[in-house]
């Protein structure tokens, strides 16, 4: 490799790393302007992917300002489980978002997904949440709750998943434990 090659690799390594450092200090100075727990530098990541979810589905879907963004490996290992025991994909509408993305939203203040612990999810299998039957729908929160089982068993009984369905269009699934904020993430 040529020298003037290997100056203009380092310079784009330099302005990368330059560029993800003001990535992360935007999104904490946000946790901070929201009055929210500040995530650690180290806890935000460009390139989580699980077993069966892309890094945009985790991350990039809500934050699209940024490439940077927090995923907790306990949630998506939770979420590849509850994929397996469905048989099929799950197509989610929310994933993380930072804080500023939750507000326009109209997300919760104290809302999970700001911290890469929640999803929304609105197709099962090819069938969509809203038209499912009661049985359909009894069948999907048995596998939650069986992807809860093995998610106590691997990370301990601090951790449970809780959903919510008031919205008709999709279920929202998140990750819970008893404190403010996990310091679990991968």
């Amino acid at each position: 490799m040529s020298t003037l090659y290997k100056s203009v690799f380092v310079l784009l390594v330099m302005c990368g790393s330059i560029i993800a450092s003001e990535q992360i200090d935007t999104l904490r100075d946000m946790y901070r302007d929201e009055g929210l727990k500040v995530p650690d530098r180290n806890h935000f990541t460009n390139g989580y992917s699980s077993k069966y979810f892309s890094s945009w589905e985790i991350g990039n879907r809500d934050n699209t300002d940024f490439t940077w963004y927090l995923a907790n490996g306990a949630f998506w290992w939770s979420m590849d489980n509850i994929r397996e025991a469905v048989g099929g994909q799950i197509v989610l509408n929310s994933t993380y978002r930072n804080p500023f993305h939750n507000n326009d939203e109209g997300g919760e203040d104290d809302s999970l997904h700001q911290y890469g612990n929640a999803a929304d999810a609105r197709k099962f299998n090819g069938v969509k949440w809203s038209e499912m039957n009661d049985a359909q729908k009894q069948k999907i929160r048995d596998h939650i709750q069986e992807a809860e089982i093995t998610l106590k068993a691997e990370y301990g009984d601090a951790y449970f998943l809780d959903i919510d369905e008031s919205d008709s269009r999709y279920l929202h699934i998140e990750l819970m434990n008893y404190c403010d904020y996990p310091d679990n993430y991968s």
